[in-house]
């Protein structure tokens, strides 16, 4: 009977303990951005790759999907990838990433997190995956346009110039 009520106790708890991220959500919105790693650029400094005024196509999405973003609770960082456009690239040389979003407000810049890597595995290849933030971007991605800043620490100096790709996910509640 006490291991009865012990696993009903552990079941309770692991059942009420569910982060909010595992709710399910009505849409995923899923942005393609392009940006170049010139060759030698070196380990000493971060590297920032700006890339502004990516359309987000948010009328059209809620539009499709029949929603009404007035009732839209959050928008969050779902899956980020980096993936390099040519396959005979390693991204060993890069330490850590962070990528951000970021805006213009009341004359100021806004900056919000939304994935890093830190440390990038060894070893991996053309491809990384992103750790997404918790954090809600839904005034960023409601709008038109959307500024992403992507930081890069590296060990060394990058090999060769490198047409690389960061695939960006974010859920919709």
């Amino acid at each position: 009977m006490k291991k009865l009520i012990f696993i009903f106790l552990v079941v309770s708890v692991m059942v009420s303990c569910r982060k909010d991220t595992e709710r399910a959500f009505l849409f995923e919105m899923e942005y393609p951005v392009d940006f170049t790693i010139n060759a030698g650029i070196g380990p000493y400094v971060s590297h920032y790759f700006e890339i502004q005024g990516i359309q987000t196509f948010a009328d059209s999405l809620f539009a499709f999907h029949n929603v009404d973003p007035a009732t839209i609770e959050s928008i969050l960082p779902r899956k980020g990838r980096l993936v390099a456009v040519f396959s005979d690239v390693e991204y060993d040389f890069i330490k850590n990433i962070e990528v951000e979003l970021y805006d213009e407000v009341n004359g100021s810049i806004l900056r919000l997190p939304a994935y890093y890597r830190d440390p990038v595995p060894e070893k991996t290849g053309g491809q990384v995956d992103l750790v997404s933030e918790e954090v809600d971007l839904k005034d960023f991605m409601l709008k038109d346009k959307m500024n992403f800043r992507i930081k890069l620490q590296l060990y060394g100096a990058a090999p060769k110039t490198i047409e690389s790709r960061l695939i960006l996910t974010f859920a919709v509640r």
